[in-house]
Parts: structure tokens; sequence; C-alpha cells
């Protein structure tokens, strides 16, 4: 039985008490610690990502610049910034290289090459324009190469293969380098 007036209990309370309320502390400290960590980590936030369009009547590539979301940037650069292109323009100064009927297979990079394999809507879907599929290409390869700097070419494949051109015109057989006499 314990005596309420016992000062060897009450000391020991007192103990346990204090330990509790300093683990206690330690506990919201690292918690506030981890808080503010995530929110001033590099990985929140956004990303600018330069972006290329059709221009009307598809003579040429327009620059676009976007934000995107950080996270998706770190995760997988090269998935968000072709997932980016594809959401299309988000104001009506250029048309979408990219079908919105479209899909993204998968993406990958190897050495200096990005591997981007689209389904084959991408070409049935694209406008009729002769050089719509011309700069369906080259907006996917610049915007690659743009903002991923050890891209130096991107090999394109429809629905896992490769193709010798995407719809007739324009070849896709090899990896491809940006043209810098697309754009606008």
């Amino acid at each position: 039985m314990h005596k309420l007036n016992d000062p060897k209990e009450a000391v020991q309370t007192r103990r346990r008490w204090r330990i509790s309320v300093f683990f206690f502390g330690l506990l919201v400290m690292l918690g506030v610690g981890l808080l503010v960590n995530r929110m001033t980590s590099p990985v929140l936030g956004h990303k600018n990502v330069r972006l290329f369009f059709a221009s009307f009547g598809y003579s040429s590539l327009q620059p676009a610049d976007r934000e995107i979301n950080r996270e998706l940037w770190r995760q997988d650069p090269l998935r968000a910034v072709v997932r980016a292109l594809m959401d299309g323009p988000m104001n009506n100064d250029s048309l979408p290289v990219i079908p919105p009927s479209a899909k993204l297979n998968g993406c990958w990079l190897a050495g200096d090459i990005a591997w981007i394999d689209l389904s084959s809507e991408l070409f049935l879907g694209l406008a009729e324009e002769a050089d719509a599929e011309l700069l369906a290409v080259y907006g996917l390869v610049h915007t690659v190469a743009a903002n991923i700097p050890e891209v130096k070419k991107v090999q394109i494949l429809i629905d896992g293969a490769p193709r010798a051109t995407l719809r007739g015109l324009t070849r896709i057989s090899q990896a491809l380098h940006p043209r810098k006499d697309l754009e606008n």
C-alpha cells in the first residue's frame, strides 16, 4: 500500500512526470522539424518547363513555358514533361501537337536517348495538315531535349514497336535530334 505523503514516492512521481514531459516535448519538436523540412523542401512547389506546340496553320513550333508539379518532376522528369506536352496548350496561342486521344505507354532513358512509347492514337488523331505529323514528332523531341539536359536524341515507338514513319511522311525509325529550323 502506498502512502500519499511518502516523500520518496512523490519524488519518483515527479521524476516520471518530468521524463514524460521531456519526451513529449522531443516528439513535438521532431514533428515540427519534419513539417518545416517538408514545407521548405525543394520537392514542393512547381518546376518550370518549356513545351513546344504547333503554331496556327502548323507552320512552326512555338515554345510555351509551364509550371508542373515538382514532386512529379522528382519522381520521373521524362514522364512529367511528356505528360505536360500531352495536356496541350493552356492558352489560345498555339495548337496541341499530340492528339488528346493518344496515350503514353511508357518512357525511359538509355544513355543520351529518351525512348517514348505512345499509342497508335498518336497518328490516328493528328490534324490533316501535312506538317501536323512533322510538328508532332519534333514537338515531342524539342520538349524532351529542352527540359532534360542529358537527352541528345529521342526515339519514338508506337505501341511498343519502332515504325519507319509516323503517318507516312516523318521518319521515326531512328532516334531524332531537335531541329532548330522548326522553331518560331
